[in-house]
């Protein structure tokens, strides 16, 4: 199976089966806590007052109010989806490449305004062009993409869903509020393409019977649109036919006050911060973005989630009884070099430390390990959202690996197992995500007193493995593997060793942009990064002709 390019990935379970000694999480009753993710803030964010127009529990408003934010941790829902196939098709939201946080926070739909437990007041923000109100969210993208579409959602007081008419859209190379250019679109220029009834009420906490506030899904169309890795805002404006809005409900999580940092610009023309008035903390705006990857060599299989519905889990919990492996598919004459793994897990805390475990296949189940790394490095630990156990967050785990090579078969497919333990800050059970909504090759497996066995053959994990493929390599092929680039990560110096000749060595970061260059005609050098930031970087290395293309991690 030809893979496609993307960070990011997901996983759940239930307790059935033959195999229901497998702790699951529906047997363990725990407490609630979220964590705080910390991000750059606006530029808005510095002033001393913000004035919003907004729908809150007292009506509609318009109100100038004192803030301090400038030291302000702001939490981060964002995650990235799984990328489009090259077709365009959409099976499963397979486009979705990245997300800013869930609406629906109490199953099975309602977004509910939490106004009694921590007295939130607002269920809107004014998005309606006639006013002059737009709104502003950020995004992130760490691969090039072609953009296809763009989600929001809005009500309309009083009137019953589709009743919005037009979408406008911006996209800014950074934040608006200092003063971003502006890279596509205007607001003049109608992009919507469907509107449709979400199925979820914006209600009160204390008023959940409420059906004034139904929302709508509005999707835009954006063409001739290709975005690099980086940092992006989306500003959005929309048209309706009821008297009352458009309002944009924002970010809700259960127990969670912040929620974002987006913008909202309204007949000043200024851009101000998007809160909450009565808890007085920031806000974000739910946004789906979705397109196209740029493939340029580099792949990823994927089970994404569906609907972002995060149902069950398995137990992971590193030194626990039991372990859990989802597989790893091969095409015929494709080999596989895993560097990064994404996946969703359940637990109280935050995920401090994840360990991998590869396998080679045994009739369907994990067989001989083949390899293993220790306490992976994890680049992202972000709360995402709630479980359908609300004592329990869900986080996405965004890790790198030391590249591992998954040797394929030139005439067969082939396939292999790879295994997740991991743990939390306060020492307590993890839980590896499964679902029923979709599945890629075999479903999920655990090991229960040293046997590995099917948990249930209609739940599989959700997850991304991703890296680079390649075909099987003949013996005159082989030469050009017998190049290394080491350690990785790294601290400081990375070292570059072949057979062959290494002409030459470049290192890009994720906007492209050369950092390092070097001449090399060896067949071993050394690159010093004591000078670069923390991060991911590009490395190609020129040998005998030929470039290797890989991702370096500088700790």
């Amino acid at each position: 199976m030809k893979k496609i390019i993307l960070p990011i990935a997901m996983c759940f379970i239930t307790t059935m089966g033959v195999l229901n000694a497998q702790r699951s999480i529906s047997e363990i009753p725990m407490e609630e806590n979220l964590s705080e993710q910390t991000a750059k803030l606006p530029a808005a964010f510095y002033n001393s007052t913000t004035t919003l127009q907004f729908e809150s529990n007292q009506g509609v408003e318009t109100s100038n109010i004192a803030i301090d934010l400038q030291n302000s941790k702001i939490n981060n829902f964002g995650s990235y989806g799984p990328a489009a196939r090259p077709n365009g098709t959409q099976e499963f939201g397979e486009n979705l490449i990245y997300t800013t946080g869930p609406l629906v926070n109490e199953s099975p739909n309602l977004s509910v305004l939490e106004n009694v437990t921590n007295g939130m007041n607002l269920f809107g923000f004014g998005v309606n062009y006639n006013n002059g109100q737009s709104l502003a969210e950020n995004f992130m993208l760490y691969d090039s993409f072609d953009i296809s579409e763009i989600v929001v959602y809005a009500y309309q007081t009083g009137t019953l869903p589709p009743s919005i008419t037009a979408m406008y859209v911006q996209i800014y190379d950074g934040d608006p509020s200092a003063g971003a250019s502006v890279i596509w679109g205007d607001l003049s220029t109608n992009v919507l393409a469907n509107a449709e009834d979400y199925g979820v009420y914006r209600v009160l906490e204390d008023d959940q019977a409420n059906t004034d506030k139904k929302i709508s899904k509005v999707t835009a169309t954006i063409n001739n649109l290709t975005l690099s890795p980086g940092s992006y805002w989306v500003e959005y404006s929309l048209e309706g036919s009821g008297n009352s809005g458009p309002w944009a409900p924002p970010i809700s999580v259960l127990g969670e006050t912040n929620t974002g940092d987006a913008l909202q610009k309204t007949t000043s023309g200024t851009w101000q911060a998007v809160i909450d008035s009565g808890v007085n903390e920031p806000q974000g705006m739910p946004i789906q973005i979705y397109g196209t990857i740029n493939l340029q060599g580099s792949c990823a299989e994927l089970n994404p989630p569906y609907d972002w519905l995060f149902e069950e889990a398995l137990f992971i919990t590193a030194g626990g009884p039991y372990k859990v492996a989802n597989d790893l598919s091969l095409a015929a004459n494709e080999s596989f070099t895993l560097e990064h793994i994404t996946a969703y897990m359940f637990s109280e805390w935050p995920i401090s430390e994840v360990n991998v475990t590869y396998y080679e296949d045994d009739n369907g189940l994990a067989g001989t390990e083949i390899g293993s790394q220790s306490a992976v490095t994890l680049n992202h630990v972000n709360a995402v959202g709630s479980s359908l156990y609300s004592f329990y967050n869900v986080y996405k785990v965004d890790m790198t690996v030391d590249p591992f090579l998954f040797t394929g078969d030139e005439n067969n497919p082939k396939t292999y197992w790879i295994g997740l333990s991991a743990e939390n800050t306060d020492s307590s059970d993890v839980y590896w995500a499964i679902t029923t909504g979709n599945s890629v090759g075999n479903p999920s497996i655990i090991n229960v007193d040293s046997d590995w066995g099917v948990f249930d053959s209609s739940f599989d994990g959700l997850y991304t493995w991703y890296g680079d493929c390649s075909p099987v390599l003949g013996v005159a092929d082989n030469e050009i593997t017998q190049f290394s680039a080491y350690p990785n990560p790294t601290n400081n110096i990375l070292y570059l060793e072949s057979v062959q000749n290494i002409e030459s060595a470049t290192l890009y970061n994720l906007l492209g942009q050369t950092v390092l260059t070097k001449d090399v005609n060896d067949s071993y050098t050394e690159l010093n990064l004591s000078g670069l930031e923390m991060g991911t970087y590009i490395l190609q290395t020129t040998i005998n002709g030929q470039v290797v293309t890989q991702k370096v991690l500088k700790q």
